[in-house]
């Protein structure tokens, strides 16, 4: 999926070693047959400074989507694309907002905690979302809150329960829906999902 001199393949295989749910998806996709590369939709990093990542992304051949940044207030993203790749999202605290209880808070803590040279989470993309979270929760995979649904998109999301690093929540795994048509991402269900896992 990433090339195997990137440091983005380190990070995948990383989180993927790391997690749990993330490791019995990628079990799944290959007795499957399926290709994994085009069933995960964007990985996404956690930073203080979103330019610092970026200028490693550029390197490797991704570029900043222009209309890709969104601004929560509190903690802002930006999105860089590469064809053929899954996005990469970049999360930012806003440092001069931080909320105590807002989605800020819990990327400056966990960025603390675990630092930025690794994905926080990556998300794969199910044709029905609901159904998906029915089989993977028969299969013992928790989901944390409900679905993240954008009205006016339809685009639809969740994250797993996390795994557990020294007693704070560290990765999860995210389902995404996409309806034709949505490419991109929404402030309601971005600030829904990083508040839905609190340290």
């Amino acid at each position: 999926m990433f090339s195997e001199k990137s440091f983005l393949k380190e990070y995948f295989d990383d989180y993927v070693r790391q997690n749990n749910d993330a490791r019995n998806f990628m079990h799944q996709i290959e007795n499957c047959k399926f290709d994994i590369s085009a069933l995960v939709d964007h990985c996404t990093i956690r930073a203080f400074n979103i330019e610092h990542v970026a200028k490693w992304l550029y390197t490797e051949g991704f570029e900043k989507v222009s209309d890709g940044e969104i601004n929560m207030g509190d903690w802002f993203l930006q999105v860089f694309y590469k064809p053929g790749y899954p996005t990469i999202v970049v999360d930012q605290p806003n440092h001069d907002k931080i909320l105590s209880s807002g989605g800020g808070r819990i990327i400056y803590d966990w960025i603390v905690k675990f630092g930025y040279r690794q994905f926080h989470h990556v998300a794969v993309r199910v044709q029905e979302i609901e159904k998906a979270v029915h089989i993977w929760t028969q299969w013992g995979v928790p989901f944390v809150g409900d679905i993240a649904c954008d009205i006016d998109t339809g685009l639809k999301q969740i994250f797993t329960k996390p795994m557990y690093r020294d007693g704070h929540p560290f990765t999860v795994l995210e389902f995404i829906e996409r309806p034709p048509g949505c490419t991109g991402l929404v402030v309601k269900n971005a600030d829904k999902l990083v508040k839905s896992v609190r340290s």
